[in-house]
């Protein structure tokens, strides 16, 4: 890993074959990830988890941004990993990304 990466914590891994080129395999996780992202609802989240910056901005491509500071942190990653939903979310966007890639 390199820069900050290092730093962040382990949480999974998770994986799926895409037969397509990897130019259109990232557009396409860069699209679902930012509709993830984008909404008016993500803003409202980010306030109720206590992030610090709320609005839809940063660097494109996304940055890596996964760590779960302070208690509202630690109950997100027990409601979202502890769960597995991020495991459902996860596999989720890898079946999107994939077939929008392919197309």
């Amino acid at each position: 890993m390199s820069g900050n990466a290092a730093l962040l914590p382990f949480v999974d891994e998770h994986a799926t074959v895409v037969a397509a080129p990897p130019m259109p395999v990232w557009e396409a996780l860069l699209r679902a990830v930012e509709g993830m992202t984008a909404g008016a609802a993500s803003g409202r989240f980010a306030r109720l988890l206590g992030c610090a910056d709320t609005a839809v901005a940063g660097p494109r491509p996304l940055a890596i941004d996964a760590v779960f500071p302070g208690l509202k942190g630690r109950a997100y990653r027990t409601l979202v990993i502890g769960t597995r939903m991020h495991v459902l979310v996860t596999n989720r966007v890898l079946d999107s990304v994939r077939r929008r890639a392919e197309r």
